[in-house]
């Protein structure tokens, strides 16, 4: 995929565009495009816009702004990524002429009249009414249109969104490509490998959004959002993202326009200073419940004018003000006075309503609080669950071992067909939801244990006769992998977020005997690069 720059440039109600006519097969020849070019070897896209302007109409850009970008797919030519940018100030004077064309300054309200590109009909208006960040996709046959889809206007740019620019279908296949790349290694020849399943939701999907404070550019206004890929510090906004509810938008613009209009530091990296770190939101898909929580650090005293309880009573009723499709069940502050960027519980306070709150699935209902681990998408997990009670079959009057279990849904959903159910986390607030949970799902035969994982297992009244493993990302210790293999347990179902930290793991389970009798993977996270697998491993 080619990478180029295209630039709308704007002087007193006029915009410069350029109508293609010189270069032999010029893919554009008759269109009027505005400026703009490809991509030189490690250029980046600011430097590649100057460029191009400079060489096709001999100005200097002063004032620019970047929209977002805008995919081409075609059968014909190359597919193209483009950069796709505003100006408003320039220095030097527009040539008449250029290589590829010529140039002309088109009245504002003639622009679409003009002999544009199908897809240019699409992004052009909302870049000549001054909508701040888009982005789409554009699919064409020739030089006809057959399809478009538009995106948030940080796709490519907050690292969230790898697959912005390509259908689901399609995204789903790449997945199951890559995934098998790194599973058939440890694969043999008898292993069944029983495909991707998809998400049900393929936007809004998301149940728990971690958002931080700052600054897009240096010294700019306050940002909340995400942070730019491979930025340390840079920001972006992040109010328009497609893999959360609304609700979760509103009440992001909603808490930036707040602290943005009183002027409320945000907590720097480079200095560490400063009181906003992080703004964490979660939302039952069941109930429409949406639990908010602010991280703080401690409040430099004359930084508003304000006490800290005033500064959060002004936020608070801000958002108490807001149309949502759901209702804020509650809203806590955290303090986290750490160097690092994680999100950190230093101490939180229940400022409204209740501190947790409940989502269903399977049937079940779980008690979610602020920092317990949960699937991220409610509606996948549904799916994922199913797949681990369809893998682990007939466990009748045994005893099974869910460890890493978080708040306890696994744990739940294969309680009913076993004798006795542990779940291990080493997060007690989680435990102690998984806790309430099972009581109030009914059920007697699932006991949560808090601690690490390596050292409980020594301590529980049953041995297991069934594994189920739902490890973090890095996957398990060594120590961990050879006190599962010394259970000598039949089955073990391994549960990975992260693919290659299984294969690690599974090299090592296959010295101990066992192999990879089923897999499948189940796509939790649309758009993202991210997929879940699910294998039930044998002892042979």
């Amino acid at each position: 995929m080619i990478k180029t720059t295209l630039c709308y440039i704007k002087k007193n109600n006029q915009y410069l565009m350029l109508l293609r006519n010189k270069k032999e097969h010029d893919l554009n020849d008759g269109k009027w495009i505005g400026l703009g070019g490809k991509f030189r070897k490690k250029e980046s896209p600011d430097a590649c816009l100057l460029r191009e302007v400079r060489e096709e109409a001999g100005i200097r850009l002063t004032k620019y702004h970047f929209h977002g970008i805008i995919y081409f797919y075609s059968d014909t030519w190359e597919d193209e990524e483009m950069y796709l940018y505003s100006a408003s100030d320039f220095d030097g004077e527009v040539v008449g002429n250029c290589d590829e064309g010529e140039l002309h300054w088109i009245n504002e309200d003639k622009v679409m009249d003009l002999n544009l590109w199908e897809g240019d009909r699409l992004f052009l208006p909302k870049l000549l009414s001054g909508v701040e960040r888009f982005s789409m996709s554009l699919r064409y046959e020739g030089d006809k249109l057959v399809e478009y889809q538009d995106y948030c206007g940080n796709n490519g740019l907050c690292g969230g969104c790898a697959y912005g620019g390509m259908g689901y279908e399609a995204q789903l296949k790449d997945k199951e490509k890559k995934l098998l790349d790194l599973l058939l290694p440890v694969f043999d020849a008898e292993s069944i490998w029983d495909g991707m399943y998809e998400s049900p939701l393929h936007e809004r999907y998301k149940n728990k959004m971690e958002y931080s404070f700052g600054d897009e550019v240096k010294d700019g206004p306050l940002t909340l959002g995400m942070h730019r890929k491979k930025s340390f510090y840079s920001v972006l906004p992040c109010d328009d993202c497609r893999l959360v509810h609304e609700d979760f938008n509103r009440i992001v613009q909603s808490t930036m326009d707040y602290f943005g209009r009183l002027r409320v530091s945000y907590f720097s990296k480079r200095d560490h200073s400063g009181y906003l770190r992080h703004l964490v939101l979660r939302r039952s898909f069941a109930s429409g419940d949406v639990m908010v929580d602010l991280v703080t650090a401690d409040l430099p005293g004359d930084v508003t004018g304000l006490s800290e309880t005033e500064l959060l009573a002004g936020w608070m009723k801000q958002l108490m003000l807001l149309n949502l499709d759901g209702r804020i069940s509650g809203i806590l502050h955290t303090r986290n006075n750490s160097w690092s960027d994680a999100v950190t519980d230093e101490g939180t306070e229940l400022l409204y309503g209740t501190g947790f709150i409940e989502e269903t699935l399977l049937g079940l209902k779980f008690k979610i609080t602020p920092f317990s681990f949960f699937q991220t998408n409610s509606k996948g997990a549904e799916v994922l669950y199913s797949r681990v009670r369809e893998y682990i079959g007939d466990v009748a009057g045994k005893t099974v071992y869910d460890l890493y279990s978080g708040t306890g849904t696994i744990a739940q959903t294969v309680a009913s067909v076993a004798e006795k159910v542990y779940g291990v986390e080493i997060i007690p607030e989680a435990v102690e939801a998984a806790k309430e949970n099972a009581i109030a799902n009914g059920l007697n035969n699932a006991e949560f244990l808090a601690g690490d994982v390596l050292d409980v297992i020594d301590n529980l009244d049953r041995k297991p006769d069934f594994i189920i493993l739902d490890p973090p990302r890095d996957g398990l210790h060594p120590k961990m992998l050879s006190k599962i293999a010394n259970f000598g347990v039949k089955n073990i179902i391994y549960v990975a977020c992260k693919p290659e930290s299984f294969c690690r793991d599974m090299g090592y389970f296959r010295t101990c005997g066992y192999r990879v009798a089923r897999a499948c993977g189940v796509d939790q996270f649309p758009y993202t690069k991210h997929v879940e697998t699910v294998a039930l491993l044998t002892r042979t």
